[in-house]
């Protein structure tokens, strides 16, 4: 399937479609922010007139752990995001999810499969990252707890380990 606009412009049910351009509009973001463009209820995201995270939502998946207990990579693919309850709304969908969101992801093919395997490799990339900071926590932790146990009051040298302490606090603090 193809996944590219093309000349695909869908509309709410109780859109209406602009077939000229507005009087007075000369130039395109004049166009966009008119107020008989905004009665047609487009149902694509236009990033300079829209915000895609109100609509749009990355979701990270895992796949369950293999036989042998190891936890895969998650992969990375977007899902229409649930609109605010309460919220009287012309692209809610049914199940309370963005009909903008779902219909923009489907029409630009946010989900395909090139772009979710390369949003997916930087998101490999990334969860590495975050087991490395999780790991440097745990050991400073447990660094921190070496440095209070020789700054406790009847540590031998003290004052010194006190005074360094309070350098180092001074330095990692710029």
């Amino acid at each position: 399937m193809a996944s590219d606009k093309k000349d695909s412009f869908p509309l709410t049910e109780t859109g209406a479609r602009v077939v000229s351009p507005p009087a007075g509009a000369h130039d395109a973001l004049a166009r966009t922010r008119s107020p008989g463009l905004l009665q047609e209820e487009a149902l694509l995201l236009n990033p300079c007139s829209d915000r895609p995270d109100r609509h749009l939502v990355h979701h990270f998946a895992a796949a369950p752990d293999d036989t042998n207990g190891n936890t895969p990579a998650p992969v990375s693919f977007m899902l229409p995001a649930a609109l605010p309850n309460g919220e009287e709304n012309t692209f809610r969908g049914e199940d309370d999810l963005s009909l903008k969101g779902a219909v923009s992801i489907h029409v630009y093919g946010l989900n395909r499969l090139d772009l979710v395997q390369a949003q997916t490799e930087l998101l490999r990339r990334l969860e590495f990252l975050k087991s490395v900071i999780i790991q440097l926590h745990a050991l400073a932790d447990q660094i921190a707890d070496e440095i209070a146990d020789m700054a406790r009051h009847e540590a031998p040298y003290v004052s010194m380990v006190q005074a360094w302490r309070k350098a180092l606090i001074s330095e990692l603090a710029v």
